[in-house]
């Protein structure tokens, strides 16, 4: 097996490292990618802004459902990826076809891919340390 920790997810912890592990053989999967719950902000609710400021929903059919009554979406992170070795070389990439996604704490899975993200990735190390 091959576990990818990518450098830009510096909040993990080893917990989740190994909850992770745990996971991926229990399922007794041939890849896994971590992901956290989309939480305060609804991605339902996303649109794409034409020229002229008018709104373009990606999801019209849930624009009016408030948002507890929708299901919960999750986005992938780079924190924790793992892939049997053989499957991660037929496939080249652990975006494999029978992939499956594991769900971690939010504050864990900060991905830093700009500086919004490091600031806010920067607090969340401060309050932790605080507790």
């Amino acid at each position: 097996m091959v576990v990818q920790l990518m450098a830009n997810c510096p909040l993990r912890k080893e917990g989740n490292i190994i909850d992770a592990f745990d996971y991926f053989k229990a399922l007794e999967a041939s890849s896994q990618i971590s992901c956290f719950k989309f939480g305060w902000m609804n991605p339902w609710w996303a649109v794409t802004l034409s020229e002229d400021g008018r709104p373009n929903s990606l999801f019209p059919e849930a624009s009016q459902t408030r948002s507890q009554d929708l299901p919960p979406l999750y986005c992938p992170t780079g924190a924790i990826w793992i892939a049997k070795v053989a499957h991660l070389m037929e496939h080249q990439t652990y975006h494999t076809p029978d992939r499956i996604f594991w769900p971690m704490p939010w504050g864990d899975a900060v991905d830093i891919d700009d500086r919004e993200d490091l600031r806010m990735a920067e607090l969340l190390y401060l309050m932790e340390k605080r507790t």
